[in-house]
């Protein structure tokens, strides 16, 4: 072999390892990529499962007079007793929970086709058409203050008057006559 097949060769070789290296780092950080997307989606899915055990476990103390209480909760505030207002005190942490659920699908998933301000409106509205519900915002403890992302969102958010409950009540009258 003349110096210049050596050369060659070895050119070659040191082409061919430089290439290896670069493949196995480029696999290593794909590797790497997949065990951060795999661990982020993991830990959302345990803070979602979190919040879905507090829920369902908040809403079994609604019993099966839910109903009952929302109704006296829109026309006759003040007559709740006791137990009704635990009841009230519970469905509307339901409500700042599934807020909070939703911004969670939203930021730590990868769901951000929609606005989750937009997708937390529904539950936003269901817990200030309430007069309960607007003075529980602003008196309890901990949900005055919000909750993480949603402190500004809920200091902020404006009230639609179309979703009182006598609006509630129109929308669900029947126009039959007896």
């Amino acid at each position: 072999m003349t110096d210049d097949n050596i050369q060659r060769r070895n050119h070659i070789e040191l082409w061919v390892q430089l290439f290896t290296a670069v493949a196995l780092a480029l696999g290593l950080l794909m590797v790497w990529v997949e065990l951060q997307q795999t661990r982020q989606a993991n830990l959302t899915e345990l803070e979602q499962l979190r919040v879905e055990t507090t829920i369902q476990e908040r809403s079994l103390i609604f019993g099966e007079d839910l109903a009952l209480v929302l109704e006296t909760a829109c026309f006759e505030p003040a007559q709740l007793s006791r137990a009704e207002r635990l009841i009230l005190h519970n469905f509307f942490e339901v409500q700042v929970l599934q807020m909070f659920r939703i911004y969670l699908l939203n930021t730590l998933g990868d769901y951000n086709d929609t606005p989750w301000e937009r997708l937390a409106r529904h539950h936003a509205q269901r817990l200030l058409s309430f007069p309960p519900g607007r003075t529980w915002l602003t008196t309890h403890p901990y949900y005055s203050d919000g909750i993480g992302p949603l402190k500004e969102y809920l200091k902020n958010f404006k009230r639609d008057e179309a979703y009182s409950c006598e609006n509630v009540l129109r929308w669900t009258a029947s126009k039959l006559s007896s």
